[in-house]
């Protein structure tokens, strides 16, 4: 593939990604990712901290992504109501959960010290 190529197919992904944040939930999950890099900012956490973090916001905002990527493809492959489709969007949201639970973990034991160093 030539770089005229490639750089054709990074403004494909750019494009992709412009897209994404015209939906709600993409929206939420990058402001929250802002967010996380204030707090590191705030906390001054370390540069093990931020790359895990950091990777957990990543982690959910592309869930999210494929989430909604998911839940439009079966909106228009299937319009109406199905169990079946139900079930396959229910499990895509499933994973955006499971990415934010274990981002939820992993900033309590990236904060919580931090926090607590604050205080006391």
């Amino acid at each position: 593939m030539s770089f005229k190529e490639e750089l054709k197919s990074f403004g494909f992904a750019a494009k992709g990604a412009w897209i994404s944040t015209s939906e709600k939930h993409v929206r939420f999950h990058l402001v929250s990712f802002a967010t996380v890099c204030l707090v590191n900012w705030l906390l001054e956490v370390s540069i093990s901290e931020w790359a895990a973090t950091l990777a957990c916001a990543t982690l959910v905002v592309v869930s999210e992504v494929l989430n909604t990527v998911v839940e439009k493809l079966m909106d228009f492959i299937h319009p109406e109501q199905d169990p079946t489709v139900g079930k396959i969007k229910d499990m895509a949201a499933g994973a955006v959960f499971f990415a934010a639970g274990g981002s939820l973990i992993v900033a309590g034991i990236v904060y919580i010290p931090k926090l607590l160093e604050l205080v006391g």
